[in-house]
């Protein structure tokens, strides 16, 4: 699988940046960025693939992700047939 590049947007010179997220599911492809990435699950479930490591999340879950380090948060597959609902939350800081 190839990592793509991500650049986290930032709006100012700023020390942290809070994101919430409001969709379907999660960006479902393999990315990294030079921001280490703190992220909490409120909602929705699947696999996560960080590395070498594949394990389960589920809500309530917080994942502390290193700088340059490939994830991927894949929601499980019935999040992607259900119709476009705001289905699963996110926060992320970086």
């Amino acid at each position: 699988m190839k990592v793509v590049p991500f650049q986290v947007p930032k709006i100012r010179q700023e020390a942290f940046r809070l994101q919430v997220d409001h969709l379907p599911y999660f960006y479902d492809r393999l990315h990294q960025h030079a921001e280490t990435q703190i992220m909490l699950i409120e909602q929705g479930e699947g696999t996560l693939i960080a590395g070498d490591y594949v394990g389960r999340f589920t809500p309530g879950e917080v994942y502390i992700i290193g700088s340059g380090q490939p994830h991927v948060f894949r929601c499980d597959e019935n999040y992607y047939r259900q119709p476009k609902k705001e289905s699963k939350v996110d926060c992320y800081l970086f």
